[in-house]
């Protein structure tokens, strides 16, 4: 029997959880949720339901799992949301990743297609890998770190909470990217970044402040 999930979220990067999960052929995607915008849900999408969250939170079927579908930093608010209301976090991994057996994964994470999770990797909840993502030996991603697609990260490298490796990005070894921090697309990086920082370029150097760091 299929595991009931609840996506959060109602965007581009939800309906590609909605395609993961579906591959998997594991999971029964009863429909999307969201906490913000609720004048401007739609009623469906990808023919399933879209819910306030705190209407759906206490009708859901028993065994009812989540899953994020959001890139942004509400993806902790609402994954906190619905651990505290006792909801199990799923992990969405499509089957073409390869995901070591001596990683240790969290919950509430999703791995994209042609992904690698190498060994002695550190995924803490709410972990985004999109699609044809590597991640080197020993690195450790945070809580709610976000890794974009085609990104390569080194191993024995630090990406703190919250913190995106942007498209095509390339992290060497060892190195220690801070919370909340960004990284461009197709940047190099081989320094640490500091907290909240935006780093572009090859190598990467900090281009602005995040505003709400």
């Amino acid at each position: 029997m299929k595991t009931p999930i609840l996506i959060l979220g109602a965007g581009g990067f939800a309906e590609d959880v909605f395609d993961i999960a579906m591959d998997t052929e594991q999971f029964d995607v009863i429909g999307f949720a969201c906490d913000a915008g609720r004048d401007t849900l739609p009623e469906t999408l990808l023919g399933k339901p879209v819910y306030w969250l705190e209407d759906v939170i206490s009708t859901l079927p028993d065994g009812t799992q989540v899953v994020p579908g959001m890139g942004s930093a509400k993806r902790s608010t609402g994954l906190k949301f619905c651990s505290d209301a006792g909801l199990h976090l799923a992990n969405v991994i499509h089957p073409t990743a390869r995901v070591s057996s001596r990683a240790h994964l969290g919950q509430g994470i999703v791995i994209g297609p042609q992904s690698t999770i190498s060994i002695g990797c550190r995924l803490s909840d709410g972990v985004i890998i999109n699609r044809g993502v590597t991640i080197g030996h020993h690195t450790q991603l945070h809580t709610c770190a976000t890794v974009a697609p085609g990104a390569n990260v080194a191993g024995n490298v630090v990406i703190m909470d919250g913190a995106t490796i942007g498209v095509g990005a390339n992290v060497i070894e060892k190195i220690t990217v801070g919370p909340g921090a960004m990284v461009g697309s197709g940047s190099v990086v081989v320094k640490n970044v500091d907290a909240g920082v935006t780093v572009v370029g090859i190598p990467a150097k900090p281009l602005i402040k995040n505003e709400n760091k």
